[in-house]
């Protein structure tokens, strides 16, 4: 007969107590201070093992499983964040550069901004930004004016999206309104409501339609 501190007390009763608070007290907050106190929790299980125990036991085993998975998932959360906030700079800092762009262009224009061919008159003065109208882009059309050297496109790559699909859709947009040019994007770690935009004078439905959600102003002409 065994007493309870006695160094041949089976330690599984440990490790299912270690398990149970892991399980229960589990949330992405808290994950690695858990980690720590069961890691701790493991090792003083682990000293009153007498000698006969060899190997692991089942429940050691499932702790080193759980321990695993939290940080595979918090790492997977945080890569994933990461990615999103590189994305989302990169898109405001192609936007500065494009309002800048049309800053230096009003001072040489009397025209705003059209994707067409003679990147003036027909076309549009709306609409995505990288993707062909009657020719040309607008970002085309900034290029040729040698006001822009590179052709900005959204870090998604995509130039145009269906309407309907704003949680996907990622592609920059332009539209002229009076003396203003504004020109849009949607940001992966903002949310986006049905007034995002209309702050701009353009069209209200942007916002909603294709998740435009973040924009910079410039001087039309």
């Amino acid at each position: 007969m065994h007493t309870p501190g006695d160094s041949h007390e089976s330690p599984g009763i440990y490790y299912d107590v270690i398990l149970f608070q892991l399980l229960n007290h589990f949330s992405f907050d808290n994950a690695y201070g858990i980690v720590d106190v069961m890691i701790s929790s493991v090792k003083m299980a682990s000293s009153k093992k007498s000698h006969h125990y060899r190997g692991f036991t089942i429940v050691e085993l499932l702790i080193v499983i759980v321990v695993i998975a939290i940080l595979a998932s918090i790492s997977i959360v945080a890569y994933n964040g990461i990615q999103q906030r590189a994305r989302d700079t990169a898109r405001k800092s192609d936007l500065s550069s494009i309002r800048n762009a049309l800053e230096i262009r009003a001072l040489d224009y009397d025209t705003a901004l059209h994707a067409s061919s003679n990147c003036t008159t027909g076309g549009a003065a709306s609409g995505w930004f990288s993707n062909p109208y009657s020719g040309k882009t607008a970002a085309e059309c900034l290029k040729s004016e040698s006001q822009i050297s590179n052709i900005f496109v959204d870090p998604s790559k995509a130039t145009n999206c269906a309407s309907g699909s704003p949680a996907t859709c990622y592609a920059y947009m332009f539209c002229t309104s009076g003396t203003k040019t504004y020109i849009y994007a949607h940001l992966e770690t903002v949310p986006t409501t049905d007034t995002s935009i209309d702050a701009t004078g353009c069209s209200s439905q942007w916002d909603t339609n294709y998740g435009m959600n973040y924009y910079v102003e410039a001087s039309a002409y």
